[in-house]
């Protein structure tokens, strides 16, 4: 029997156990996390906190941490792991960086979605060339535990499928946020705008899981010409929903991307396609808030350089001879 030990019992680890648990038993599991509550609420029967002697008790190992932690995770690890099944769960670690941090070669790197939780998931997966073909099915048998597997044979189609699968489940709870925004808008109540959402959206997932016609079937069922749905469909096309949509998809993997090649955006550099927003200038003190200067206190130009000044009333040719004509008056001294 195969010994699986999970490292990590956040939520992808803790969805990996539980499916896991129903498929091997709870036995052929080992689970490993620094935070006691983290395996208190998942009450795994061996559930450890040293990661190096959890990895020496198993067969295969899954690494479920964050990427930023798995730098401090792959230091403290001494056991030999060059003959054993090392399957990720991070996003932006490759295989090469995992081979080289664990000092192993049978690594597999996965990218599993939220459907996990329930056993409705779906994994993209990728495998070393040094992996047995016993290793492969091994790690095809715990990502089918959780529900869907897809083999990819390029390691940058993860990145794709992050922002499909990954993200994916983000983009229907988001339609169903909205749903629900408008229906209050329109006059319903909160509950109310909650229960149509979800009914809405869950039953249209139900119509679509037949397998009976495609999305785009379902959609032009539902569309009679120049009825309400057309006149929703005009709208969105107006407004280039398409377009918003595949620019939210290329966003995230776009950030897979940079995770993956270590770009100045996976140390929390400026987002590219983002503006820095500017901080708002202080108000000023009480003090800075100066009066304008009257016309006796402001300063007049520098002694001994003429007046820019426009000409005024009293400036016309006549005044001036009769200025000149007239004694001259005491010059106010440069001061």
């Amino acid at each position: 029997m195969t010994r699986i030990a999970i490292i990590g019992a956040g939520n992808v680890g803790g969805a990996l156990y539980r499916s896991l648990k129903d498929d091997v038993g709870e036995d052929a599991l080992v689970v490993c996390d620094v935070h006691e509550a983290l395996l208190a609420k998942l009450g795994a029967r061996h559930a450890l906190r040293d990661a190096d002697a959890a990895m020496r008790l198993a067969d295969a190992v899954i690494v479920a941490v964050k990427p930023q932690q798995f730098a401090t995770l792959a230091g403290s690890i001494k056991a030999p792991l060059e003959d054993k099944l090392v399957v990720t769960v991070m996003a932006g670690v490759t295989l090469a960086k995992v081979a080289e941090a664990l000092r192993a070669r049978a690594v597999v790197r996965c990218m599993p979605n939220l459907g996990a939780q329930i056993g409705r998931g779906a994994t993209a997966w990728i495998a070393a060339p040094a992996c047995t073909p016993a290793q492969v099915e091994t790690a095809r048998r715990i990502f089918r535990a959780t529900g869907i597997e897809l083999e990819v044979r390029e390691e940058a189609l993860l990145d794709a499928f992050t922002a499909l699968g990954g993200t994916g489940p983000a983009y229907f709870f988001y339609l169903a946020e909205l749903l629900a925004e408008n229906a209050v808008a329109m006059g319903f109540g909160v509950e109310q705008s909650r229960l149509l959402a979800r009914e809405v959206l869950a039953a249209s997932a139900r119509l679509l899981e037949t397998g009976e016609r495609s999305a785009a079937d379902w959609r032009l069922a539902v569309t009679t010409p120049g009825g309400t749905t057309a006149a929703a469909m005009q709208a969105f096309g107006e407004h280039r929903f398409a377009e918003a949509f595949r620019a939210g998809l290329e966003a995230p993997r776009q950030r897979s991307q940079a995770l993956r090649r270590g770009l100045r955006a996976a140390r929390g550099g400026r987002r590219p396609g983002l503006r820095r927003a500017r901080s708002p200038r202080p108000a000023p003190s009480r003090r800075s808030r100066r009066r304008p200067a009257t016309r006796a206190s402001r300063p007049g130009p520098p002694c001994g350089s003429r007046s820019r000044r426009r000409p005024g009333p009293g400036t016309s040719p006549g005044a001036r001879r009769a200025r000149r004509a007239s004694p001259p008056a005491a010059r106010r001294p440069c001061r």
